[in-house]
């Protein structure tokens, strides 16, 4: 592990790196985390920022990454702001790559403004895994998608139904869509459109 913060403050100053190439890159239990820098994991299935019960801002010049089937941030009752970039490596080795991952019992939410989804061959970019909460838990203003070959945008969980509402797919633009991606896939059988 790179970092362990407990209800505390912490901040990755500009042209700073905090990673791992087996475990997760920084886990934050409470307080505040700011990532101006990098924060990466290259472990298939380990995640860069795994933040709970905190607050946590990847700002402008903030790059989020992952490889090998790694998370870029898992998010559990975490309120965060992303301005910056998520790079999402392909997945492999049995491990799907993800952008964000909503914990099911999160309430809070992770706003995108001005940021960059970049995912790579059979990742995922938005996944929630309590479907009822995608709606509670993405707000976009701009968010812009970069969609790998066989990757899918947003992925809705078993549990719950799928809401989209406050206008999140407006205020995502897709940059490029590789082949055979999807933008929404849904393990759910009900899904409500009212953004």
């Amino acid at each position: 592990m790179g970092m362990y913060m407990k209800n505390s403050t912490a901040t990755n100053k500009q042209n700073k790196t905090i990673s791992s190439t087996k475990h997760h890159a920084v886990v934050q239990d409470g307080g505040t985390f700011t990532n101006e820098g990098t924060v990466s994991t290259e472990a298939g299935g380990k995640v860069a920022l795994y933040s709970e019960n905190g607050t946590f801002t990847n700002t402008t010049d903030g790059v989020i990454s992952t490889k090998n089937g790694g998370i870029a941030m898992f998010v559990k009752d975490s309120t965060g702001t992303v301005a910056g970039k998520i790079n999402v490596g392909d997945s492999a080795n049995g491990n799907t790559g993800i952008g964000v991952y909503l914990d099911a019992a999160s309430s809070k939410t992770v706003t995108f403004s001005g940021a960059e989804l970049k995912l790579g061959k059979g990742t995922v970019g938005l996944y929630s895994e309590n479907a009822s909460n995608f709606g509670i838990g993405f707000a976009a203003t701009n968010l812009k998608a970069d969609v790998g070959e066989g990757a899918a945008l947003a992925y809705f969980g078993a549990v719950g139904t799928g809401t989209i509402s406050g206008g999140i797919l407006s205020n995502i633009t897709s940059l490029k869509n590789g082949t055979l991606n999807l933008h929404f896939y849904m393990e759910i059988k009900k899904f409500n459109n009212s953004g």
